[in-house]
């Protein structure tokens, strides 16, 4: 073989080997990876208010975004996110890779709504009758309120005010509904004073003229029970006419009360009336007038030494004062006057009075003639 052959041989091996060396000594740039989105939720079915706990689990990402579906959104690698209410919201995240490449998934969690607790305070406890008790609402997680007030009464306001017209005590339950239809309610004890009895009645037909009926009406309040007093009364006395127990008893008169000194003798009703508050007594007089009064007289002759007198004689009926007018231009103002002496026909009248009316008599006495024999 030839020499030179062979040296350009052996040079065609180098070059070719050097070519080989350079073509399998140039670096490849590797293909960018494709970010993966992926995380876990711890509590998917917690009760609100609370933090699911989220895990990220995602690769080849170089940032990322969190939509939690309650408006609250975050860019944290593993965010903590607290929901205040229940439901059900959609958590989304989104990744985006080294050469923009995103990603995103999404995992939907069930949270629980919380129980509602109800409480409230209360205003103006132990106020007496009628009176307004004020509430204030102090519940958490309430969306609608019902309140019952133990005595019939009701209301949906969040703080509602009331008024009681008798007095008790009374339970008074708020029941405070939230989501979910769950719910929870609370229970106080109102005390309302029952008012002290206001007694007082009117007489129906007072002034009137016996015979006549006296109605007393009663208008008292917060009273159970009444007793009633009739008095008849005197200067500094009393004495017991008649009792009664109605609510608004009447009470005949038949007769004027008794005369007294010259003045007619009073009545008085005395009303006592008993309820859960205590009692109270009012005490009213009563006027009953006597009738009309009668002028009613006669006499009687009356022999005497120095000759014949005339002695008058009252009969009137249902009068307290009298005036006569009699023989020679005499008067009296006495009941019965004296005997005054006979002088020939005269003229005798007699005026009755009373509270009611006046009423007069009038006659002529006129003695027969002696027969002379």
């Amino acid at each position: 073989m030839n020499v030179t052959n062979q040296a350009s041989l052996h040079t065609g091996y180098i070059l070719l080997i050097g070519l080989f060396m350079l073509v399998g000594c140039k670096t490849k740039t590797p293909a960018p990876l494709t970010p993966k989105a992926s995380f876990r939720v711890a509590s998917p079915n917690c009760t609100a208010p609370c933090d699911p706990g989220i895990t990220n689990l995602s690769q080849y990402a170089v940032s990322y975004r969190w939509d939690f579906g309650d408006g609250g959104t975050s860019t944290q690698e593993t965010p903590q996110h607290t929901y205040t209410k229940g439901g059900s919201y959609a958590i989304k995240l989104t990744v985006t890779g080294e050469e923009n490449q995103q990603a995103d998934t999404t995992i939907t969690v069930s949270l629980q709504s919380p129980t509602p607790v109800a409480a409230f305070t209360v205003q103006n406890n132990n106020c007496t009758a009628a009176c307004e008790i004020g509430f204030t609402n102090q519940s958490t997680y309430g969306n609608t309120y019902a309140w019952d007030f133990g005595d019939g009464g009701t209301a949906t306001d969040a703080n509602p005010k009331h008024t009681y017209t008798k007095g008790g005590t009374y339970t008074v339950k708020l029941t405070a509904n939230g989501d979910q239809g769950k719910s929870g309610s609370a229970t106080q004890t109102v005390t309302i004073k029952t008012p002290p009895p206001v007694a007082n009645f009117l007489i129906q037909n007072d002034n009137c003229i016996v015979p006549c009926t006296v109605v007393l009406q009663n208008q008292s309040t917060n009273a159970t029970s009444y007793s009633w007093r009739i008095l008849t009364s005197y200067p500094n006395a009393t004495a017991l006419y008649r009792t009664a127990t109605d609510v608004s008893p009447s009470q005949p008169y038949d007769a004027v009360s008794p005369f007294v000194n010259g003045g007619r003798l009073g009545y008085m009703a005395e009303l006592t009336a008993t309820g859960p508050g205590g009692t109270a007594t009012v005490k009213k007089a009563i006027t009953i007038r006597p009738p009309v009064p009668t002028s009613i007289f006669t006499y009687q002759t009356v022999n005497r030494a120095d000759g014949t007198y005339i002695q008058l004689i009252n009969q009137s009926r249902d009068a307290t004062s009298y005036k006569w007018y009699y023989g020679s231009g005499q008067t009296s103002t006495l009941e019965t006057p004296p005997a005054y002496k006979y002088i020939g026909a005269q003229g005798v009248t007699l005026d009755v009075f009373n509270e009611t009316s006046t009423s007069r008599r009038q006659t002529v006495i006129e003695l027969p003639r002696p027969i002379l024999k």
